[in-house]
């Protein structure tokens, strides 16, 4: 059998060719706003924007926010010999933040992917003079994560003297300088992978086969997440604060999950009948083999650097890598699931860009949008025929405002690269695109009403 080599290729509503392998593809961490600026978030922060890349940055939001995200991808897939064009699109986040405003604390809810598997591949295999083997693999499902997560900021004030309205009397303010917030996602991972295989002969007195493996899942793990902020520069006029920049350091480590697997097989043999398969008897059903799934920790650094004007508005430079080491991926039975060969460690490096032409919110509609562009280069977690299969993308984004409110409708695209023709592999190119919106009303949610 060969891998990720075929003659003829054949899919629908595939995600990835290299889904094949392991758990999938893992998804990436970060909103649509994140996925403009080429992936960048552990050290952005948004005051109406649920970060889940970096549970410190909870603390940052201002207001109680409800988010909803989806993607979607229309691609190219080849090898030496032939191509094929797929699309597909699912949500991919829903979440909730609560926050009290001026409140140290926050809480976020969120339901994420957490990897696909979702590809068909086929190859043709000829026995012998009379028969030849049409042979289709195919896989479905994936991981999903739930999480609840909270954070809370401490902050160092500056004490600054400052002429009243008047300009007779000096009066004090205390400016916060330094902000350190330390959050953390308790996160519950569940889904079901299958994988199947079948092998259909041009042969009339040989029954066709066909094998499909679950692997049933469900486990626990952690986010743990710090940002630090600090104000590097303020300028002020008639003292008020005109212009400022400040530095964003954020680190974000995942521990890992232990997953407890239920594995089961079933094979069968079949015909087709008008066109349509039918089972022919002997069906196979393996008994329920349990046991743990270990997916290794995951580690992300990031730094970003703001600046805002009253003139001219507000921009953001971001840089971020993110680690994980898949050779530590483990499977305590041998099932289609196991594949630990083709594991290895996995990086992305990325950098992004956005800039609001405004900070004031009764500015006109056109100044109050944020234009966002960035680069990424992937290493992935695959080591197939001795090649690492790696990605590069380049993105851009826009957020649009809704009217008399801080709501926002997010859009976002990438023009991706990835996988190699070389080796008997595939390349895979084309666009991936991410549609949102972030529901934060400027009426408060939640208020405390006070009575006499």
């Amino acid at each position: 059998m060969m891998l990720l080599c075929a003659n003829v290729l054949f899919a629908q509503s595939t995600f990835s060719t290299y889904s094949r392998f392991g758990i999938g593809i893992p998804t990436s961490p970060g909103s649509v706003t994140h996925f403009g600026m080429g992936g960048t978030s552990t050290a952005i922060v948004d005051g109406s924007l649920i970060n889940f890349s970096n549970p410190a940055s909870y603390s940052f939001c201002g207001v109680t926010t409800l988010q909803v995200n989806a993607v979607g991808s229309s691609m190219t897939a080849s090898t030496a010999d032939a191509s094929m064009k797929y699309s597909t699109g699912q949500v991919n986040e829903f979440g909730l933040l609560f926050k009290k405003p001026g409140s140290r604390w926050a809480i976020a809810t969120g339901l994420t992917p957490y990897s696909t598997i979702n590809y068909s591949l086929r190859d043709s295999e000829i026995i012998n003079d009379t028969t030849t083997a049409n042979k289709i693999y195919s896989g479905s499902g994936g991981l999903n994560k739930f999480n609840i997560g909270t954070s809370r900021i401490f902050t160092i004030y500056k004490t600054e003297f400052r002429l009243d309205s008047l300009n007779k009397k000096d009066t004090t303010v205390k400016v916060p300088v330094h902000q350190i917030s330390v959050g953390l996602n308790a996160n519950a991972v569940f889904g079901t992978l299958v994988r199947t295989n079948n092998a259909e002969f041009d042969n009339a007195t040989m029954f066709n086969t066909r094998e499909t493996a679950k692997l049933n899942n469900k486990g626990v793990g952690f986010d743990l997440g710090v940002l630090y902020k600090v104000r590097l520069a303020v300028k002020e006029e008639n003292d008020k604060v005109i212009g400022e920049s400040h530095l964003y350091v954020g680190a974000d480590f995942s521990t890992g999950y232990k997953i407890r697997s239920i594995f089961t097989e079933v094979n069968t043999k079949y015909v087709y009948n008008s066109g349509a398969p039918v089972d022919a008897g002997n069906t196979y059903v393996s008994e329920e083999t349990k046991g743990k799934m270990t997916i290794p920790s995951r580690l992300s650094v990031g730094v970003a650097f703001r600046k805002s004007a009253k003139k001219w508005g507000r921009y953001t430079l971001a840089a971020d890598y993110k680690a994980q080491d898949w050779s530590n991926y483990k499977i305590a039975f041998d099932s289609p699931f196991s594949q630990v060969g083709y594991l290895d460690n996995s990086s992305t490096l990325s950098a992004g860009f956005e800039f609001e032409p405004s900070i004031a919110r009764k500015s006109d509609f056109i100044h109050r949008m944020s234009y966002r562009a960035g680069l990424r280069q992937t290493d992935t977690h695959l080591h197939i025929n001795g090649t690492n299969i790696t990605q590069q993308a380049v993105s851009v984004g826009l957020s649009i405002p809704v009217v008399r409110s801080l709501s926002r409708f997010h859009i976002g695209a990438e023009y991706m690269t990835g996988g190699t023709q070389d080796n008997n592999l595939i390349l895979e190119k084309g666009f991936n695109f991410m549609v949102g919106f972030t529901l934060t009303p400027a009426e408060r949610w939640f208020f405390q009403r006070k009575y006499d």
